[in-house]
């Protein structure tokens, strides 16, 4: 059984909340702004509307408060999204295709996925370091699966190799 780091380790709390942070949509953070008590919405943030606005059309300033209304959300709205309202709350739970993902790499365990027989380098590969935490928890999958125990190591390691 596999020690969760995410309740020891605050670096890796903070890391994956930030995930979520920046991965919520504007939706999500329009529902939590216009939940939140009209005493702690906090001041709708215009200056990163603004950039938003630069970024989305320069040319057309418009365009921005177009898309938004097809979407049934105000510049004012959005504006308070950005607010402190709108934030994800410390500690709040994270969502569960980031909980599948980190289960799935191994992050927040203390063994990786599939543990030690899918320990890799593939750093002699183009990309091999992004590759080794996907190839490592495919091959965990593997060694989870009957038939495949079977599979001689010689046989994984080319998989490995492979799918790196």
């Amino acid at each position: 059984m596999t020690t969760p780091l995410a309740e020891t380790d605050p670096l890796l709390v903070a890391l994956l909340s930030g995930i979520a942070a920046r991965a919520e949509s504007l939706d999500e953070r329009c529902a939590r702004a216009a939940a939140a008590p009209v005493g702690e919405a906090g001041e709708p943030d215009e200056a990163q509307l603004a950039g938003w606005i630069r970024a989305f059309s320069p040319a057309d300033p418009a365009a921005l408060h177009r898309r938004l209304s097809w979407e049934g959300w105000s510049a004012a709205e959005a504006a308070r999204a950005l607010s402190p309202a709108g934030e994800r709350p410390t500690g709040a739970p994270l969502p569960d295709w980031l909980e599948d993902a980190t289960a799935r790499l191994g992050l927040g365990t203390a063994d990786p996925a599939g543990g030690p027989e899918t320990a890799l380098d593939l750093s002699d590969l183009p990309f091999g370091a992004l590759w080794e935490p996907w190839v490592a928890a495919a091959l965990g999958r593997l060694a989870d699966d009957r038939r495949a125990a079977r599979l001689p190591a010689a046989s994984r390691r080319t998989l490995a190799r492979g799918l790196g």
